[in-house]
């Protein structure tokens, strides 16, 4: 899979690929589609696109797009762009355009010509400046390379990135958070004060549509991509313990559903059946487990791996 990336990628980076379309997939819940396509050297990823315009099987495409990843930890592009290259063996011949390639020749030899002159001309400084020094002439009064500041060393040249094979990546923290094609992050996140093994970490906020999910997290089981699943074997945690929703900027915390046994705390206060409680950066939010967790509300996008 040719990628314009020279290595390993984050969850959410743009990326261009080509390929040759091996299928195409409906979807059955009308908001996607999926198909897949194979690079030059035979490597695969699936697309994920929410076009009306169909890719043909066997057409070769350039794809762009962000790198995805789906409940089963499997990697795709969700396609922003397509662009169908027409012949890829044989491409159409050259039109006849003489005057252009008379211009574009004329400044490509005028552009040698300068430059020849102006690396006599630097030569001949620096012969000069030998001669008026003699033996003594400072290495450090030498003109310096192109691109390189005056009395250090040369400029690195920035090396462009060539289209090649390699192997798409994600680096993923630790604290498992259920997501899917779909999902978005949100501009604020979570820090575990005290919890299980989970301490210390941060928890991305990031969910289809403007709701999330916490409660206990059922090992083996898809609970969504709108879920944030906490370990707690005590089950004094619900399934569904609270919800949090995001409108216009601000966050609302909630009971997810009536009947929850153990309540939830928002800066040591217990929430009522039916209350909203507007969190504020630096909120700590204690749900009942064993041990307890502590979770910290804070302002500011968080992606696992990324920025």
């Amino acid at each position: 899979m040719e990628v314009q990336n020279n290595g390993a990628v984050n969850l959410g980076t743009k990326v261009r690929v080509r390929g040759t379309v091996q299928f195409y997939d409906p979807s059955q819940s009308g908001k996607a589609n999926m198909y897949l396509i194979r690079g030059d050297h035979g490597r695969e990823i699936y697309v994920r696109s929410a076009s009306d315009a169909i890719p043909k099987p066997n057409a070769v495409y350039f794809v762009s797009g962000t790198v995805e990843i789906d409940n089963q930890e499997n990697l795709y592009i969700y396609e922003q762009s397509r662009t169908e290259v027409k012949d890829p063996v044989n491409p159409p011949p050259p039109q006849d355009n003489q005057m252009l390639y008379i211009v574009i020749g004329s400044a490509i030899a005028l552009l040698v010509l300068v430059t020849g002159v102006f690396l006599f001309l630097i030569g001949r400084s620096r012969k000069k400046q030998a001669e008026f020094y003699g033996a003594g002439y400072p290495a450090e009064m030498e003109s310096p390379e192109l691109g390189a500041p005056a009395g250090g060393p040369s400029a690195t040249p920035v090396a462009s990135e060539p289209m090649e094979d390699v192997e798409i990546t994600v680096r993923r923290d630790s604290v498992v958070v259920n997501t899917d094609d779909t999902v978005r992050y949100w501009p604020a996140h979570f820090e575990v004060v005290k919890g299980t093994s989970a301490s210390g970490q941060k928890i991305p906020l990031c969910a289809p549509g403007n709701y999330l999910i916490i409660g206990r997290r059922k090992p083996g089981k898809s609970q969504g991509a709108d879920f944030i699943g906490l370990e707690d074997s005590s089950r004094a945690l619900s399934g569904e313990q609270c919800r949090l929703t995001q409108k216009s900027g601000s966050f609302t915390l909630e009971y997810a559903k009536p009947g929850v046994p153990n309540p939830t705390k928002v800066n040591g206060v217990e929430m009522k059946e039916g209350q909203s409680v507007e969190l504020q950066d630096g909120s700590e939010v204690s749900i009942p487990a064993d041990p307890e967790y502590v979770l910290r509300f804070r302002t500011g996008r968080y992606i696992p791996g990324g920025n």
